[in-house]
């Protein structure tokens, strides 16, 4: 999630993708932030896909 208590998800994901026993992990974002500049800056920090809150479990598992 991109908002979690102790720091921003976006920010995990770019110490993720930064660290080489980390970076080839799948990551999906699952967010409430549903702008397309959220989406953006999520992906191209390194997300394999970004789904919004509310989503139905069928689109999580396609």
């Amino acid at each position: 999630d991109w908002m979690l208590p102790d720091q921003s998800g976006l920010r995990l994901l770019a110490r993720l993708r930064g660290d080489r026993d980390f970076q080839d992990i799948p990551v999906i974002m699952l967010t409430a932030k549903s702008m397309e500049e959220d989406k953006l800056a999520g992906l191209n920090t390194g997300a394999d896909d970004y789904v919004t809150k509310p989503f139905s479990p069928r689109e999580l598992l396609a």
